[in-house]
């Protein structure tokens, strides 16, 4: 997540909501600003930084394809080095390329390093050092990075979010919660925070701030919201809520689907989605998924670790 993204609601198949505004949309205008920046003037180093970071997040916020990204995100940060080889913006993008699509966490953390290095005025990539940290398992490093971020753009709703993240992973689920929560009072539009509410709330077993979250943040659950809480809480039938997440599994990430399965004590069809997505390869919200806590009963399960040392991401513990 990119702290131009503001006041997100996602905008895909998966996340149905109207793709006339969000960051969707706002990404892919912006890649059209750069492009025509880039062209006006080929020198302009910071257009293909511009670029190189919309590229990074555009499959987070929707449906744009990870290769594509991959390739054209590359491309163009490659572009922006070539003509400054000290833009730390085109380093952030590639650490978030290595994190998001190619599932690197050295090379993130090597290309975070030097984006703070060479850009220490950018809350960008302050926050995305942050992610890299928090994703492996560095998480007092991460909260600092994450308040120096914050320090240049104090409302930044993906920096937030990522402190509240941050506060989860760190064991402190009701304060994440209490963020998250703030930050959607004045972010109401932002489905990933809600999603990741949800999650949260899954989590800590409040089922009410679970459902009002996941029901503004992922829609596609529909009436079967209800199956689902019903049966993490141990007062619903577990198969006919096994059931209602096998109905989504064309319609949401593997690795939301993995923490459904595991909230509702499904944990082999947890590791099925998990090993689905890993798999696949094409899933940029599946490093940041994979070290929830929601998936401790699974953390003894090999095949569960050959997937977190795989990516090189440490769990919440």
């Amino acid at each position: 997540m990119d702290c131009e993204a503001k006041k997100a609601s996602t905008c895909s198949s998966r996340h149905p909501r109207p793709c006339t505004s969000g960051p969707e949309a706002d990404l892919r205008a912006a890649l059209t600003f750069y492009e025509q920046a880039a062209r006006v003037d080929p020198t302009f180093d910071r257009a293909y930084a511009g670029l190189a970071k919309t590229y990074a997040v555009l499959p987070t916020f929707g449906d744009f394809p990870v290769s594509e990204a991959l390739r054209k995100g590359s491309q163009a940060a490659a572009k922006a080095l070539e003509l400054n080889p000290q833009l730390g913006e085109a380093y952030a993008a590639l650490g978030q390329i290595a994190q998001n699509f190619q599932w690197d966490m050295g090379t993130a953390l090597r290309s975070y390093r030097r984006a703070v290095r060479f850009s220490p005025n950018d809350p960008t990539a302050h926050q995305w050092y942050a992610e890299g940290l928090m994703l492996t398992g560095d998480l007092d490093a991460a909260a600092a990075e994450i308040e120096q971020a914050l320090d240049l753009d104090p409302l930044s709703p993906a920096a937030l979010h990522v402190r509240a993240y941050q506060q989860l992973l760190a064991g402190q689920a009701d304060r994440a919660i209490r963020s998250f929560q703030q930050l959607l009072r004045a972010n109401e539009g932002f489905a990933l925070g809600h999603v990741h509410l949800g999650f949260a709330a899954l989590y800590a077993r409040n089922w009410n701030a679970a459902a009002d979250a996941l029901v503004l943040g992922a829609p596609q659950l529909g009436p079967d919201l209800g199956l689902i809480i019903a049966a993490a809480s141990g007062q619903g039938n577990v198969q006919a809520a096994v059931e209602a997440v096998a109905r989504l599994e064309s319609r949401m990430p593997p690795s939301y689907l993995g923490l459904l399965y595991v909230a509702i004590g499904a944990h082999d069809h947890a590791i099925r989605m998990l090993e689905q997505g890993f798999d696949q390869g094409n899933d940029a919200n599946f490093p940041y998924t994979i070290v929830h806590p929601l998936l401790k009963p699974l953390h003894d399960n090999d095949r569960f670790r050959r997937i977190v040392e795989e990516i090189g991401v440490t769990p919440a513990r």
